[in-house]
């Protein structure tokens, strides 16, 4: 390679690392989200609009007329969709609008169940900003973006981009003592669909990603499981300080009777990218619960936190830290564990 090669190449690749950190840095926030908990919005346009267009789809859903509902979606959903709903679908978190609305006709039965709770969505209002305020207090650098509700097709209960907190609602509108088992095979399905009072917990999980920046790990490789499952437990084990609980208090009883084992199993596979058996695995993890790395990074996260003093430090550092092998060696979780009978 000649010099003039050499130079081509260090552009294109300097070039390649600003272009994705704009993308990235973007898909963080197209705005500055306020300091002020009391500032969110919390924006359900997109839940109204979905059972204005689930009511002029009826006849159709029920003679099992697709293109007729998807018809109707598009012009009554999707094309009055919010910046939310936009994000949400360009994120492929909907699929495609046919898959949308043969998951729609194939779970209508769900659908009405679930339509008298998410119509109650703002009067979870003053409980999720409580724990906004909970969170400011202890760390205050916080930021709190504005919450879309966004109903979809069971793909995302939760994410974040650079319009905000995005939450499907369909996962949290169960009615109390409901059983799942009805709609349900997927013991995964069982678990993450939820009463609208388990709603400000994925509301709080979201919320701490939308700390952490996407930049901490660098951009020309994937994240490694370790350092993903602690991105994914910071976020879980902050949002149980503010809330109380987590998204993913189902895994505890298979897990913490396993803790040792499982750590054995994660620390030989931690610095790869497979994530299979461990993250975002819940439409095929039959042996275990999905998931299980959240867990174990809500375990490193909750080590370094007991072990470090300066609690805001800790919280800084979780939010922050760009080095997952110092994080999990200064939590001292390995040594912990070996300590244990």
């Amino acid at each position: 390679m000649n010099r003039m090669q050499l130079y081509r190449c260090f552009f294109l690749a300097l070039l390649t690392l600003v272009l994705q950190s704009c993308f990235i840095t973007r898909q963080i926030f197209t705005s500055p989200p306020s300091s002020d908990p009391s500032a969110a919005k919390f924006i359900t346009t997109d839940v109204e609009n979905f059972w204005k267009a689930y009511d002029i789809a009826q006849e159709a859903i029920q003679k099992g007329d697709t293109q007729t509902v998807i018809r109707v979606f598009d012009s009554l959903y999707f094309a009055k969709a919010t910046l939310g709903l936009i994000d949400f679908e360009a994120l492929e978190r909907i699929g495609n609008r046919r898959s949308f609305s043969e998951t729609i006709m194939r779970s209508k039965k769900y659908y009405d169940t679930i339509r008298p709770q998410t119509l109650k969505l703002l009067d979870m209002d003053s409980v999720i900003r409580q724990h906004f305020f909970v969170f400011k207090n202890i760390y205050p650098e916080a930021v709190f973006p504005d919450i879309y509700f966004i109903i979809g097709r069971f793909s995302s209960g939760g994410t974040l981009t650079r319009t905000g907190l995005l939450i499907g609602a369909e996962f949290y509108s169960l009615p109390k003592n409901f059983d799942k088992n009805i709609f349900f095979k997927n013991p995964w399905f069982r678990n993450v669909t939820q009463t609208l009072d388990k709603l400000p917990y994925i509301i709080a999980h979201e919320l701490i990603h939308s700390q952490q920046p996407f930049l901490r790990f660098s951009v020309l490789r994937g994240r490694t499981l370790l350092e993903q499952s602690i991105h994914e437990g910071a976020a879980d084990f902050v949002s149980e300080l503010i809330a109380g609980a987590t998204i993913n208090n189902h895994v505890r009883e298979f897990a913490a009777p396993r803790e040792k084992e499982l750590w054995k199993e994660f620390e030989s596979v931690m610095n790869g990218t497979d994530y299979s058996r461990w993250l975002y695995n819940g439409s095929n993890s039959t042996d275990r619960p999905a998931d299980l790395g959240y867990w174990i990074g809500y375990q490193i996260c909750k080590a370094y936190y007991n072990r470090m003093a300066d609690k805001h430090e800790a919280l800084k550092a979780m939010l922050t830290t760009n080095d997952a092998v110092q994080f999990l060696k200064a939590s001292a979780y390995a040594e912990s564990l070996a300590k244990m009978p």
